[in-house]
């Protein structure tokens, strides 16, 4: 597959390496897009927005794991994106929240 800068392709990927790539360089080019259209955003609204998964310790560790980890296959032709986050959830919110498709 070739390289996509669309979010929503990061399931299509299948070599673990370069599903790590990407997402090394989506999160370096956050910054210039999407932090910046969040903040005017919200700041037309007169709200604050948190994005706690950017904290750069967060970062650190996410990009510690696995990347097969992260788009977990179970054998079948369904994907489980943010594998490790929902499992790290489990415990914490509703199964129907924690393993409800990407909407």
């Amino acid at each position: 597959m070739s390289s996509s800068r669309d979010t929503a392709t990061y399931r299509e990927y299948q070599d673990p390496t370069l599903f790590g790539q990407e997402l090394r360089r989506s999160v370096m080019s956050l910054h210039n897009i999407n932090l910046q259209r969040v903040d005017r955003m919200t700041m037309a609204h007169s709200i604050e927005a948190r994005v706690p998964f950017l904290d750069i310790e967060m970062i650190e560790l996410a990009q510690t794991i696995p990347p097969e980890l992260k788009l977990h296959r179970n054998g079948g032709p369904r994907v489980i994106e943010k594998w490790v986050l929902r499992r790290a959830c489990e415990d914490l919110l509703p199964a129907a929240v924690v393993w409800r498709d990407k909407e």
